[in-house]
């Protein structure tokens, strides 16, 4: 075939491109440097802005350390102190692996311990104030109107001017020096302010409730309580809650013993409202007292009972019935403030409720009256039971000794964290000394000691048949 075959055009090794693709590629091609170049610059900035912010504030916690130490009363704060210790220690190795923003957030989580430290002793010794007794979920409380918030802890001390909030998940409990017990509900924010024009029995410090709610127990003294709406004086040996909903505009207090005068802000009658007693403003003066329903009396189980659930799987709660009761609300939970329960219901119409018995651990109970208006009564007096795993027959007798198992002490210098686990329902002892144990059966405790060299920690776990198992760590003391 003498016919010359066509050259396929995509056959063809050179091309012509004009000059305007040329330009619109150069364009592109600029347009996406420029895009990649910023892109790893911010980068390269914001790293750079994170390992500046990381080393300031492991310096804060250094210098923080040091006044701690300084200062030498901290030994009430042990635990605080040893875990502010071993945040920083992270935190600075953190930073040596170059994570700089974790880094930051561990060295953030110690500076806060160490200020609470720092704080706690400060004002310690000054009358009229309050410390945090009992912590449950997220509480953080600030130091005056423009502070920054911080995480509230055990034995930190509030001022007047101080602020406290609860998230949904939170309760605290904490004390006035005066002997008033007070325990914060879930979503709850107050003020510590200076009372003023009260005679000696109320005290002089007040609690500004912004919203929430809040229990208390005067002791020898009376205390104040202000909601938007009114100003609650609380007489001494007296158990009330002061409530204030925003949506709603509306004050609640009740009385459940003792006796509390409530004083409307926009003028009109002041009510007594005495025990198992409530009344309400809506910032139209204060209600008539309504009376409250009584408290319920468990039956049963009996308190402290414990439970075999691979023999059990059933328990049932009772208790009496109250007068003018229409609804009973039922709480179960794993803490003594009851917060993030295991069963909270307030519907029920018999005097009784069946739990099925599933997991291990420690728990409370109690319940209390709702009559046909809502109005909720005092909750009876918390009961507890707990819940094990023996894994036997009813014929076998329980010899095993209970499980303990130790983490990895962290030691820094003369102080010591041992934290670890055993069996729910077991004590145990460091030392000879009792340490709290968690319901589901893990705990944690802070020791110092004062001579240098080696010594030995021992840890015993005892189960309620008096079964015993120790665990022995050697340690070495040195000065930091």
């Amino acid at each position: 075939m003498t016919a010359r075959r066509k050259r396929n055009r995509w056959d063809r090794d050179w091309y012509t491109i004009s000059l305007d693709t040329v330009r619109g590629w150069g364009i592109l091609l600029t347009l996406i440097a420029a895009v990649v170049f910023g892109y790893f610059g911010l980068r390269a900035v914001e790293a750079h802005r994170m390992e500046l912010a990381a080393g300031r504030a492991l310096a804060e916690c250094r210098l923080l350390v040091d006044q701690v130490e300084e200062i030498g009363a901290y030994q009430s704060f042990l635990q605080e102190f040893g875990e502010a210790l071993s945040s920083l220690r992270s935190a600075e190795a953190l930073y040596s692996r170059g994570e700089y923003s974790a880094s930051l957030g561990t060295a953030t989580r110690s500076r806060n311990l160490l200020e609470s430290i720092l704080d706690a002793l400060g004002v310690r010794g000054e009358s009229g104030e309050a410390q945090f007794i009992l912590i449950r979920g997220d509480v953080e409380y600030r130091r005056g109107s423009q502070g920054e918030w911080r995480v509230a802890r055990p034995r930190v001390l509030l001022r007047v001017g101080d602020f406290v909030r609860t998230a949904d998940n939170g309760s605290a409990e904490l004390m006035f020096f005066d002997g008033t017990l007070y325990t914060m509900r879930p979503g709850t924010l107050f003020v510590v302010n200076q009372a003023s024009g009260l005679t000696s029995r109320f005290g002089d410090r007040v609690i500004d409730l912004h919203y929430g709610w809040l229990n208390l127990s005067t002791g020898f003294r009376g205390s104040e309580v202000s909601t938007p709406t009114a100003l609650a004086r609380v007489e001494q040996q007296t158990e009330a809650s002061v409530s204030y909903d925003k949506a709603r505009n509306e004050s609640q207090f009740s009385t459940y013993r003792g006796s509390l005068n409530v004083e409307p802000k926009r003028g009109g009658v002041t009510r007594r409202v005495g025990a198992l007693q409530q009344a309400v403003e809506r910032g139209s003066g204060v209600s008539e007292v309504r009376p409250l329903p009584a408290q319920p009396t468990p039956t049963e189980p009996a308190n402290n009972i414990e439970i075999d659930h691979t023999l059990q799987h059933k328990l049932q709660l009772a208790w009496d019935a109250v007068s003018g009761a229409k609804y009973y609300a039922l709480q179960v939970s794993r803490n003594r403030l009851f917060s993030d329960n295991v069963i909270d219901v307030d519907k029920r119409t018999k005097t009784s409720a069946t739990l099925a018995v599933l997991g291990e651990g420690t728990f409370l109970w109690r319940v209390a009256a709702i009559d046909a208006d809502g109005r909720v009564g005092p909750w009876s007096r918390p009961q507890k039971f707990r819940v094990v795993d023996r894994g036997r027959r009813p014929d076998e007798e329980d010899s095993t000794p209970p499980l303990l198992s130790l983490d990895q002490v962290q030691s820094y210098g003369s102080i010591f964290i041992i934290s670890g686990r055993t069996e729910p329902g077991a004590s145990v002892t460091l030392n000879g000394e009792l340490v709290t144990v968690e319901a589901d059966g893990s705990f944690a405790r802070t020791v110092q000691f004062t001579e240098e060299g080696w010594t030995t920690i021992v840890v015993r776990a005892r189960d309620p048949r008096g079964n015993e198992t120790v665990r022995h760590e050697r340690v070495l003391v040195e000065s930091l």
